[in-house]
């Protein structure tokens, strides 16, 4: 008996000291301290205090695959409004050229939410000047109520099946030949010109039921106030003279537009310093009709910040004497091509070869400069207009770009 149990005493021996040689090699291989990165040590390794990361084992930061992923969110730099990102992702040029989303805008931009390429984009004039930044509370520099609610803001491509353009008449300063090129083409034209047509024409629902193309009115806040809504905004357009020239015009042509119910034949023989100092009452004219005052009421500094506000962000302007350029701008908004039979022939019918348009509704007169008395005292009374003035000449110059953003969309964007 004894002989049989030796044998399994053998081998019981030879399995213990095998199990004690194999607990020593993990001991060896495992627990002791060993500087190889592929051996996870048991606890956390402290972060360093320059550095911001959070504790983690030392194994898995000195990884060379996940260094190249952070382990935080990094703060974008303080002129990039895309928000917080990881900058792997943010320096990636395939997703910045494709977003795949729409971008919240900042607080203090009314545009409504758009994609960041086009905010962004150098051509897209929808960001304030350095002058007209104020706090999103400031509401004596902001877009006027009507503007900001009822019409589409830069950022927003232009969709001439869905939109129905409003332009801004200011009297003597080419609506009236925008008006005819516009008819001459084939487009619905309205007219709104005064604020019975304007009523008349929302009681019809002009604008929901999609009769006109445009509406000329030389009401913009009443116009845009009851003819459009959020879900129907307006495009609008306008074109800007300079005030004093402007005027000037006015008193020449009121001589002698018998067909005009603002005739004025008692001006015939009136000398020009005479009108302006004791008949013209049409000051300011354009920040009194973007701030909804009358003719006889006076415009303050507040009035003349909301008009250059709304105007930088609601319009696209065009000036007299660059009349056919802005009238080829207005064409790629209103959707119309500058190659077709119908758009070639009216254009040709209304500009001449040198460039100087056919103007409607115009009169020869001897034009006053700067320096003659009458000239000196209307521009000392339109101060505001003419500071608007040069404002939208800055802004004729910059929107060239916006323009030919659209001109490039294949597509219009709703």
């Amino acid at each position: 008996m004894e002989n049989n149990c030796f044998p399994k005493l053998k081998t019981i021996a030879a399995f213990i000291v095998g199990s004690c040689a194999i607990v020593s090699l993990f001991h060896q291989h495992y627990l002791l301290p060993s500087t190889s990165v592929d051996q996870p040590p048991n606890v956390l390794e402290e972060a360093s205090s320059s550095n911001n990361t959070p504790a983690v084992f030392p194994w898995l930061r000195s990884s060379v695959v996940v260094d190249q992923l952070p382990t935080r969110v990094e703060k974008p730099p303080p002129n990039d409004d895309t928000g917080p990102t990881y900058p792997w992702l943010r320096s990636s040029a395939a997703v910045n050229q494709l977003p795949t989303q729409f971008e919240k805008p900042p607080p203090n931009e009314d545009t409504g939410p758009t994609y960041p390429w086009l905010r962004t984009s150098s051509a897209v004039v929808n960001r304030s000047p350095t002058w007209e930044r104020v706090s999103p509370d400031d509401e004596t520099s902001a877009v006027y109520p009507w503007a900001r609610r009822n019409v589409r803001a830069h950022a927003r491509a232009p969709d001439p099946s869905k939109e129905t353009l409003l332009f801004w008449h200011i009297p003597k300063s080419g609506g009236s030949t925008a008006k005819s090129i516009y008819k001459c083409i084939g487009k619905k034209v309205s007219i709104a010109s005064q604020p019975g047509e304007i009523m008349k024409l929302k009681h019809k629902g002009l604008v929901p039921s999609g009769q006109a193309d445009l509406i000329f009115s030389s009401f913009p806040d009443l116009a845009i106030e009851h003819l459009y809504d959020e879900q129907h905004k307006a495009r609008v357009l306008a074109m800007f003279r300079h005030p004093v020239d402007r005027l000037v015009s006015k008193f020449y042509y009121l001589q002698v537009a018998t067909w005009e119910n603002t005739y004025r034949p008692e001006w015939k023989d009136m000398d020009i310093l005479e009108w302006v100092q004791n008949h013209n009452a049409d000051n300011n004219h354009m920040v009194k009709k973007l701030a909804g005052k009358g003719q006889t009421e006076p415009a303050d500094e507040t009035d003349l910040k909301r008009a250059k506000r709304t105007v930088w962000q609601r319009m696209i302007v065009g000036v007299t004497e660059e009349m056919e350029e802005s009238i080829h701008r207005f064409n790629i908004v209103a959707g119309i091509s500058d190659t077709s039979v119908r758009g070639r022939v009216c254009m040709k019918q209304f500009f001449a070869r040198s460039g100087k348009e056919k103007r409607r509704n115009s009169v020869s007169y001897s034009k006053i400069e700067k320096g003659h008395s009458a000239w000196d005292y209307l521009a000392e009374r339109n101060q505001f207009d003419i500071e608007l003035y040069e404002l939208v000449l800055k802004l004729f110059k910059k929107q060239k770009g916006l323009i030919d953003s659209y001109r490039t969309l294949e597509t219009w964007s709703s």
